[in-house]
């Protein structure tokens, strides 16, 4: 009896002390919803050229490349009123982002209760801040009248306290589309392509052995988003992500201010990437140009210098290194001094694949790689300038940096060109380098391998974020470094994910540093979409990567018995990507920059 009623007092001693530090945590970081109830028509949104997503009754529109999770107002010569209830007690800032579309003039009047706190007036379309300190009590009502003619999409009010810039939280994911890891010095190569990327590596913990889920941009960044696999995030090309797949900035923007500055195309709002953030902006003219990673630095550092929340999560993506290759031309004779090409795209260009397995000369292959590495060295000296930023600016002590790639490249490794068609390493092997936050883990090289998957479970375990942990293919690499995680299997795909059609599903599993490739045959059809025909592979591939870290030798003879006991999950991952393939999805709508877009990459 006396044991029980120790027990029942110790359970409510600590459900105490719970709810006590609970009712004491400061609020310094609270989203208001707007709650604009009335709908707007088709023909309006149009007129406009708008258009809007509703994700698990949230609303997010889209102008361009810009989209901004908040509502819409068309005004029409008619006022309207939102009010909001905030129910804080202290000194905030309340902030809200707008996009507004003028026809005449638009007026924006805000009262905190009947007193007149923000007036502003504007006479040009364009991207709008409104922000204001503001001493607050719990009953007090802001109200916000907006007048004139034209369409405004609000963003979401957010009310915070600032605080000092080198106390406040930052979590930086860089993503340089298309770079393999082996082009990086940090990871061996011989030419030194990254110095700034190196030296940024000295400061956090590199994974040697790190996997994308998949070789081509869109359903690799969806796995990263939503930590699945390609197979159990369904992505496929031409529709948007399922509403009932969660996508964890969502979770995020909990606790930060979730921004992004992307080079859209393949991860462009239209297939579901804007979800969770409150500006989602993707960059024009970030494909094929020399100047991607200054463009997007400097947005950036823009971008930071105007908001001072107190955490702030930022999403940071480009092309740069992505074809077509053409890098400055002080960049490219740091590795050709008399280079015959300055400027190429891949052979996959210009054919919509079908020359992805086209045989060139060793000297083509050689032009191709200069021009490569020259867009790295360009991507390196930006990145090293924001990284520079950081730290004059104190932000970057007490910030989580992530670098990574979405997938790589290949120069006819394995006798093809580009991406999207296989899994050797030279598509799949991608760099990641996390700095955390004052330098915890330090200069540690770890060699476990790990996946795309862990970087979402990563950031929300290490900022106590809530999510659904039971229903993600990634874990915490915080695990990983502690020596606590189990041992496992990395998977990557091309099934329900494909981008060329004629492509036949295949399958990689990575263990202990063992790999094993599954492919489906060719039909005589499929085959001959490409000129010349693929090469031909075994249906299974086996490589001890320790031993074989190109995959030259496969050894499925003398490895049978370790193949066969994976043939169950191949057989399964095969039967839920033909079952994704034929699920309905919200289709996506292409447009004729979309479509230049996709040329300018070789995605036509």
């Amino acid at each position: 009896m006396k044991k029980r009623i120790f027990i029942t007092l110790f359970i409510l001693i600590i459900c105490v002390s719970i709810f006590y530090i609970c009712i004491k945590k400061k609020v310094d970081f609270k989203r208001v919803e707007l709650n604009v109830s009335k709908s707007v028509n088709s023909n309006i949104l149009k007129s406009y050229n708008l258009k809007s997503f509703n994700v698990n009754q949230t609303k997010y529109y889209q102008r361009g490349g810009l989209t901004i999770k908040g509502d819409l107002l068309v005004l029409e010569g008619r006022g309207q009123k939102i009010s909001l209830e905030p129910n804080l007690k202290g000194n905030f800032i309340f902030n809200f982002e707008l996009f507004v579309k003028i026809d005449n003039r638009i007026s924006i009047d805000v009262y905190r209760n009947d007193i007149k706190i923000i007036k502003k007036r504007f006479y040009k379309t364009g991207k709008k801040t409104i922000k204001r300190k503001l001493k607050l009590s719990t009953k007090d009502k802001i109200n916000i009248e907006i007048n004139g003619n034209g369409a405004v999409i609000i963003g979401e009010p957010i009310f915070y306290k600032t605080k000092p810039i080198e106390q406040r939280q930052y979590v930086f994911l860089i993503c340089a589309d298309t770079l393999r890891a082996d082009h990086l010095p940090t990871y061996g190569y011989k030419r030194n392509t990254a110095k700034n990327i190196h030296s940024f590596s000295k400061d956090g913990v590199v994974f040697k052995n790190a996997y994308s889920q998949s070789p081509w941009t869109l359903p690799s960044h969806m796995s990263l988003f939503t930590s699945l696999y390609e197979f159990n995030h369904g992505m496929k090309r031409g529709t948007m992500l399922s509403s009932g797949i969660n996508f964890l900035i969502e979770e995020m923007s909990q606790q930060f201010s979730t921004r992004s500055l992307n080079g859209g195309i393949y991860i462009s709002s239209r297939f579901g990437f804007f979800r969770g953030f409150d500006y989602y902006k993707s960059i024009g003219n970030d494909q094929g140009s020399s100047y991607a990673s200054k463009n997007l630095f400097n947005l950036a550092i823009k971008d930071i210098e105007n908001n001072n929340f107190p955490r702030s999560f930022y999403f940071l993506h480009t092309y740069q290194v992505h074809s077509p290759y053409n890098p400055e031309i002080k960049h490219l004779n740091v590795f050709n001094k008399d280079p015959k090409y300055t400027s190429l795209s891949a052979p996959t260009v210009g054919s919509n694949h079908r020359e992805q397995f086209a045989k060139l000369s060793k000297d083509m292959k050689y032009a191709y790689i200069d021009l490569y590495d020259a867009e790295i060295l360009e991507f390196d000296l930006w990145f090293g300038k924001f990284i520079n930023y950081l730290k004059k600016k104190k932000i970057y002590s007490n910030s989580m940096i992530i670098f990574i790639s979405d997938h790589g490249e290949e120069f006819f490794d394995h006798s093809g060109w580009g991406h999207c068609h296989s899994l050797y390493n030279e598509l799949i092997k991608v760099p990641l380098i996390v700095k955390f936050p004052k330098e915890e883990f330090r200069g540690k090289n770890e060699e476990k391998e790990v996946a795309l998957i862990d970087i979402m479970p990563t950031i929300l375990n290490y900022y106590n974020i809530s999510y659904d942990n039971k229903n993600v293919d990634g874990l915490d690499l915080i695990q990983v470094l502690n020596g606590k995680s189990k041992d496992r299997i990395i998977i990557s795909s091309i099934t329900n994910g494909f981008y060329v059609p004629a492509l036949p599903f295949k399958i990689s599993i990575i263990e202990n540093n063992n790999k094993i490739i599954y492919n489906l045959p060719y039909t005589d059809k499929t085959k001959s979409f490409f000129t010349p025909p693929p090469p031909e592979y075994s249906k299974y591939e086996y490589y001890d990567l320790s031993k074989d870290s190109r995959e030259l030798y496969n050894k499925y003879i003398e490895n049978m018995m370790k193949v066969k006991k994976f043939i169950n999950l191949f057989n399964i991952i095969v039967k839920k990507g033909k079952i994704n393939i034929k699920r309905d999805g919200e289709k996506v709508t292409i447009d004729k920059d979309m479509i230049n877009a996709f040329k300018s990459l070789g995605y036509l």
